[in-house]
């Protein structure tokens, strides 16, 4: 999902802000004794992807790598999931560098 915020170091970088590709990728544990039709008993992608938005769009930290610390906390927080890939991809700095990705991961 593609995210708008300040991030940088540099004040250059924090004048506007920046476009980000966030990627999660995630195991959701499941209940299997409940009706897994209901929306209540699952995790809502919508919810994921609202916090993820909300949060990212929310914050002025300087790295990605602070950023990305505070939003899997966030997210561990607030669902029952097991992340196994955040990853944050600067694209305005990637082009900028005529580089395919810039980014972090987790």
């Amino acid at each position: 999902m593609s995210v708008h915020c300040i991030i940088g170091v540099y004040d250059e970088e924090r004048l506007k802000p920046q476009e980000l590709l966030i990627t999660l990728k995630c195991q959701i544990n499941l209940d299997e004794n409940q009706d897994l039709d209901d929306i209540d008993n699952v995790t809502s992608y919508s919810d994921l992807k609202s916090e993820i938005t909300d949060f990212v769009s929310s914050s002025k930290y300087k790295t990605l790598e602070k950023l990305i610390t505070e939003l899997q906390k966030a997210l561990l927080k607030k669902f029952p999931i097991d992340i196994q890939l955040l990853e944050i991809n600067k694209i305005v700095i990637a082009k900028k560098y005529n580089a395919k990705k810039v980014s972090i991961s987790i």
